[in-house]
């Protein structure tokens, strides 16, 4: 297993021809089995190697991109609007404001040359019809106006593309996301109308998605009888569909450390098949011929197979629901086949069959947590047992029962304190965060979630179909145990410390971090296990001295203009330490929020725990609506913005939130320099004030300029031609090497007269992917192209960043061209 991951891990770093990996596994397979026929010690470094081979070529075949001409991926190479049919693969996905549809594509209509009416219907016109392959995620706002069911035939029409993200280190990859799930293309659909429900699909095809149709089923049932929030929470333990979690009782189970209980794994498996064990266990031993023909739990273990994969299958059988099926499976063959207590071997076997079919799971951080978890409590299990055993129970039945409940509620405390050790660096490096009471806010609604409402729900699912008032019943009932767990949650999360933040550690602290952590757990009691903790544990507490003492000591300056699409958001990192916001907003949904998804990722990416002060350079939502959360976490000590208080409830909001959390607010003055050292001063350079009549509001942006080792920056806000020429008139110096152009590229700035003034070499556009023909404008490319500037574009470029150190500047950026 560990070779045969570790070629997969490579396969998408290291390049290497099919035919030279062929040669390679053939000499190497050649070589192991010559090296055993003979007994040699070198069979098993032959073998290792060949197996990692294996693995490498395994990745490499199933993380490359589709290939061939009827390929989505290779016939979207562009954004387009395209009209395809296809099949729908799984029941669609109900958000607050949208929802997602999954299609399996089989033919792409392209228009005919002559253009019909605006009113004519998809249906009614006639199209080239072209063979296609390849799944593709499709987006509606609000929900289709037709009732859709997962094996239909439909035909849609959609702007299609290959899928984008935020191309900002730390953030979250969207695009690989979903090529882990083999999709590579998107789809918005504009409108309803635009969807077509096409013919019946055949018999077969309704047999092969009978269970994804029955988990729909189960979805609206749950959807009609239940409180939105309510059955929200229910699907996803019941079916795995999270999309109907409102937002905030999702963040709630995150700051309780518990969102790990709305998503079927492992643990839901495990449960079930022991409720199904004991339960057949019991029944087992009302018989005596059965107690003496047959061994109880390796029946119990053989009735649970297939009842669980029956659950897997109305689960969706999306990817964690197979993983946890795999490993459940594992062991429980393991108890059939008399294995059981070779847990180690079980864990291997479950991670090998997990990446032989589904390679690209090990790159996702639910397969790490994972097996990250069961692994150190297999490590802590033993001792847990031991205690257990050794421990005296005192005499008559009900003390028993005490003594037993009380060992079950502390084992349980210390199984999910194991199972939080081992995660930790992990949750750290995805998300940045790990809540302190994840164990105990565990261990109180594990049982409401996992022993009464899922059970329950199990139990209605049959009874959906053959009596809805039973199964009504039911639910309400289960539905009980959810209202416990979202009101004990609810109120956990309002304690500030559940929640602890912090920077994104490093592949070294983390090797070191589980290197002290199994030298704790597997020998403490050797010596070579007590050096390997110590020198784990120095090495880590110096890191982060080294990592201080390193940026006080720096000679360099970064400047970043973050992809936070169309919006701006630039990160200002000053040698000695000093660091500044420039402006942080840009796109907006209720599941998504530029500040903590972006600007806070790349904080954390770059260890960085706090800034010194935020700069907004006026109250338009594309520049501010994600610094409440950089508020919040990265304590400012000062809030720099130009005083224009206008009707938004919003900015208004994060005026509040500043005031609250003691951030000084402060309006700079014409010329006013916010911060100097003998290296840097940053300075608003801005003409206006807001006693001035301007076309706009926008005019009254900040406008700031930071000169560093005698490289300028200007920072010019959404400032028009009229600003423009009130900075070329006034007597302030706005020459600069690098200028981010003013309303990200739009016509109504960057006229020739303030690029004349400004003389830059390079000019930063800061804008989203969807607006190329306004944002930015064709004619303001065209003048800095005829002018010679070097131009980066956020949404072309992604990330870019200037690094300026002995007077020489070098930038780079996350996508390279």
């Amino acid at each position: 297993m560990i070779a045969f991951s570790a070629g997969i891990a490579c396969s998408p770093a290291i390049s290497l021809s099919f035919p030279l990996v062929f040669s390679f596994l053939f000499s190497l397979g050649a070589c192991t089995f010559f090296f055993w026929s003979k007994k040699s010690p070198l069979t098993l470094p032959t073998l290792f190697l060949f197996l990692l081979f294996c693995g490498f070529l395994h990745g490499k075949i199933h993380l490359r991109p589709p290939e061939g001409e009827s390929s989505l991926y290779t016939i979207f190479t562009e954004k387009q609007e395209a009209t395809l049919t296809g099949v729908l693969l799984k029941s669609p996905e109900k958000r607050a404001d949208r929802t997602k549809l999954l299609m399996q594509a089989d033919t792409l209509l392209t228009p005919p040359s002559v253009v019909t009416l605006p009113e004519t219907t998809i249906a009614e016109q006639e199209y080239n019809i072209r063979p296609v392959h390849g799944k593709i995620e499709l987006t509606i706002r609000g929900t289709p106006s037709q009732t859709l069911t997962p094996g239909d035939r439909l035909m849609v029409r959609a702007t299609v593309s290959r899928p984008t993200g935020y191309n900002s280190p730390g953030s979250f990859n969207y695009k690989n996301f979903l090529a882990h799930k083999s999709i590579w293309v998107t789809g918005w659909i504009k409108s309803p109308a635009h969807i077509l429900a096409l013919e019946k699909t055949d018999f077969s095809t309704k047999i092969r998605y009978l269970p994804e149709q029955a988990r729909n089923n189960i979805n609206i049932f749950l959807d009609n009888h239940l409180p939105a929030g309510t059955s929200g929470l229910y699907k996803a333990i019941l079916t795995g569909d999270r999309a109907g979690i409102p937002s905030d009782t999702l963040e709630n189970f995150k700051a309780a450390g518990i969102l790990h209980l709305l998503a079927i794994s492992g643990l839901h498996m495990g449960l079930i098949a022991f409720g199904i064990g004991t339960a057949t266990n019991w029944l087992t031993r009302r018989s005596s011929w059965l107690l003496l023909h047959t061994p109880a739990w390796k029946l119990a273990a053989l009735v649970s197979i297939p009842l669980l994969t029956g659950y897997a299958l109305i689960a969706g059988f999306q990817t964690p629901v197979v993983r946890s099926l795999i490993m459940t499976l594992v062991f429980l063959l393991a108890i059939l086949f008399d294995r059981q207590w070779h847990i180690p071997t079980n864990i291997a076997l479950a991670a090998l069959l997990i990446l032989l079919l589904q390679p690209e799971s090990l790159f996702t951080a639910s397969f790490q947590l994972s097996f990250a978890a069961v692994i150190t409590i297999a490590a802590v299990l033993p001792q847990i047992t031991l205690l257990t055993i050794t421990t005296k129970e005192p005499g008559n039945s009900l003390q028993r029962s005490a003594t037993k409940f009380l060992f079950a509620v502390k084992n349980g405390f210390l199984l999910s304190l194991a199972a939080q050790a081992g995660t930790l660096p992990l949750l750290l490096f995805y998300f940045n965060r790990f809540s302190t009471v994840s164990a105990f806010s565990t261990l109180v609604t594990e049982p409401l979630l996992c022993l009464w409402s899922l059970t329950l729900g199990l139990i209605s699912a049959p009874f959906i179909f053959i009596a809805p008032g039973t199964a009504d019943f039911i639910l309400q009932l289960g539905a009980q145990g959810i209202i416990l767990a979202r009101m004990f949650t609810d109120w956990i999360a309002g304690f500030s410390f559940c929640s602890v933040w912090l920077p994104t550690p490093t592949i070294l602290e983390i090797s070191l971090y589980y290197i002290f952590l199994f030298s704790l757990l597997c020998g403490i009691k050797k010596r070579r296990f007590q050096i390997a903790a110590v020198f784990s544990l120095i090495f880590l507490l110096l890191i982060p001295a080294y990592r201080s003492y390193r940026i006080n000591h720096s000679h360099s300056d970064t400047i970043s203009f973050l992809d936070v699409g169309q919006g701006n958001g630039a990160v200002v990192e000053l040698a000695g330490g000093y660091r500044t916001i420039i402006d942080g907003g840009g796109a907006y949904s209720p599941r998504f929020n530029v500040g903590e998804g972006v600007i806070a990722p790349f904080l954390w990416s770059k260890g960085i725990r706090r800034i010194d002060s935020v700069i907004i350079s006026h109250p338009d939502a594309d520049h501010f609506n994600g610094l409440a959360f950089i508020l919040e976490r990265f304590h400012p000590e000062k809030l720099w913005i130009n005083g224009d208080i206008r009707k938004n409830k919003k900015y208004t909001e994060l005026l509040a939130l500043a005031e609250q959390q003691g951030i000084k607010i402060d309006v700079p003055s014409e010329g006013e320099i916010l911060f100097k050292n003998d290296r840097s001063q940053i300075i608003n350079t801005a003409a206006l004030h807001l006693t001035r009549d301007t076309p706009s509001p926008n005019d009254k942006s900040l406008v700031i300029k930071l000169s560093t080792q005698g490289t300028n920056f200007v920072f010019t806000g959404d400032i028009s031609e009229f600003s423009e020429k009130e900075l070329v008139n006034s007597k302030e110096d706005i020459k600069a090497e690098v200028l981010l152009l003013s309303h990200h590229g739009s016509n109504s700035s960057s006229s020739e007269k303030f690029l004349a003034a400004v003389k830059p070499c390079v000019v930063v556009i800061s804008a989203g992917k969807h607006a190329k023909n306004s944002f930015p404008s064709p004619e303001i490319l065209e003048r800095c192209r005829k002018k010679g500037y070097r131009i980066f574009n956020t949404a072309e470029h992604g990330t870019v960043s200037f690094r300026v150190e002995n007077g020489t500047v070098e930038s780079e950026t996350t996508i390279h061209q």
